[in-house]
């Protein structure tokens, strides 16, 4: 089941408020039912992990508009867990990329993706830092350096280095890792 990530806000907000119930009904009446510290312990801890392991879809159309929709339950496109899937729904292809600052092992990403129209890319990552946007040079970090990510539409070139894909390097599909995510 999918779902717009305003639906998904609201089904998060309203899980969570029913987990607090309890606990400010307790501190207005002054009474407190016995068994509601438990009862609200054990909906926090299946609301997190939900929100932890929801993927989300990123389409993308050809006049620059995003949706995003978030997976609430895997399907056999779709599976549960930390990912963003990127659905290249217009005319441009797209390039998915990491951005290092600092000292970052350039061993420790995988390398661009180009994802051809049309086609869904499984991103495995939580959240995209940079949408179509230009990343600066450099970031404010705490350590030694950070990786963040960005997608921007393919025009020939790579940002980075200005050097163009060879045809070699094609799309990289949604892959199974073998994972259940049921």
């Amino acid at each position: 089941m999918i779902v717009s990530s305003g639906v998904y806000a609201i089904i998060f907000a309203a899980i969570a408020a029913a987990a607090l119930l309890p606990f400010i009904v307790g501190k207005l009446t002054k009474r407190q039912e016995p068994g509601f510290w438990q009862y609200s312990f054990v909906l926090l801890v299946v609301l997190l992990p939900f929100n932890w392991y929801t993927p989300t879809i990123i389409d993308v159309d050809g006049t620059g508009q995003i949706d995003r929709r978030v997976v609430l339950f895997p399907s056999k496109d779709y599976k549960l867990g930390r990912y963003n899937y990127i659905n290249n729904m217009g005319p441009d292809s797209l390039v998915f990329e990491y951005v290092m600052y600092g000292s970052v092992d350039e061993g420790e990403t995988p390398d661009k993706a180009l994802i051809l129209p049309g086609e869904l890319y499984r991103a495995d990552v939580v959240a995209i830092d940079y949408l179509f946007v230009d990343a600066p040079q450099s970031i404010r970090i705490k350590g030694n350096g950070a990786i963040k990510t960005r997608l921007y539409r393919y025009d020939g070139t790579l940002h980075d280095d200005e050097s163009p894909l060879s045809d070699e390097e094609g799309p990289l599909p949604c892959e199974e890792s073998g994972e259940s995510g049921e």
